[in-house]
């Protein structure tokens, strides 16, 4: 599956720095359309990266892995991996928005 025209991979050239998010389930796994932006990207060009997701704590050690797997892919394909992902519980707490806010404040 190419979904380079499903996803405009084309156009993160034009920006300085991203935010790319996504869900896990399983044991970490990418959603198929996922997978598929991440074998189109062939390089982050030293952009700044700054990457979340969301999971279910249910899932224990794999909790949220499918940001584990994004980090590594960021690193591995020329990307400047920011030093704090930010991981999503399915239902977050009040109190965790702030601290969200905190984190991409800081990103810029």
């Amino acid at each position: 599956m190419d979904c380079s025209d499903l996803i405009g991979i084309t156009c993160l050239d034009e920006y300085e720095a991203l935010f790319i998010g996504c869900s896990s389930y399983d044991n970490g796994d990418f959603p198929e359309e996922f997978s598929c932006f991440c074998e189109d990207i062939t390089s982050f060009n030293n952009k700044n990266v700054a990457t979340f997701g969301s999971g279910d704590r249910f899932y224990g050690g794999n909790f949220c892995k499918g940001v584990d797997k994004l980090n590594e892919l960021v690193v591995q394909r020329d990307g400047l991996l920011y030093k704090k992902s930010l991981k999503v519980e399915l239902s977050p707490k009040k109190r965790r928005f702030k601290a969200n806010r905190i984190i991409c404040s800081k990103f810029f």
